[in-house]
């Protein structure tokens, strides 16, 4: 935890105070995709998607690659939010 100055203006007086910052990252309470990456702020967090998945980091979907091989062309498949997914040769 780490805390950071902020600064209040009210009624022609300043206030200083100090703000205890959570770690969401380090303690585990974001709510970032597990295939995202959880970055702390002050006072909040950030998610971002992994290299190869798209989203706002708290839903992030990857894609995945298929080759036709009568063609050799390469078809990119979203795989819908499911995490893990698999393609069977026939």
């Amino acid at each position: 935890m780490t805390t950071f100055k902020s600064q209040l203006d009210w009624d022609n007086v300043s206030y200083n105070f100090f703000l205890l910052d959570i770690n969401e990252c380090a303690t585990g309470t974001h709510k970032c995709s597990a295939d995202a990456v959880c970055n702390n702020t002050n006072g909040s967090y950030n998610c971002t998607c992994n290299p190869g998945y798209k989203g706002d980091g708290r839903d992030c979907r990857g894609e995945v690659k298929q080759t036709n091989k009568q063609t050799n062309k390469q078809t990119t498949i979203s795989n819908l939010g499911i995490s893990d997914m698999y393609l069977k040769k026939q």
